[in-house]
């Protein structure tokens, strides 16, 4: 399962990867990314680091999303609403 939350003109930021083992389980924070060169309509492509763990193990130490396809808000998104956009990428994790 993956949660996030929105961030301006990047579309969803990861923030929190829950994975089969309670030992994966890793919050992540935005550390930089690029717009997709792919084009506008595709959200960011970004680097994330694992925030330090308050009890268990660390799944990853840093991530990337890359090869983004889709996922930017409407246009009609004002950013006070929750709004579901499908997309899809590839994460990498590296320890």
């Amino acid at each position: 399962m993956l949660t996030g939350r929105t961030i301006p003109s990047g579309g969803i930021a990861p923030k929190f990867f829950d994975f089969a083992h309670p030992d994966d389980q890793t919050t992540f924070s935005k550390v930089g990314g690029i717009p997709s060169p792919d084009g506008p309509a595709n959200i960011d492509w970004i680097q994330i680091a694992a925030l330090p763990q308050p009890e268990g193990g660390m799944f990853a130490k840093t991530g990337f999303r890359l090869a983004t396809a889709r996922g930017q808000p409407p246009a009609s998104c004002t950013g006070t609403e929750s709004v579901s956009v499908p997309y899809s990428a590839l994460y990498y994790f590296f320890k």
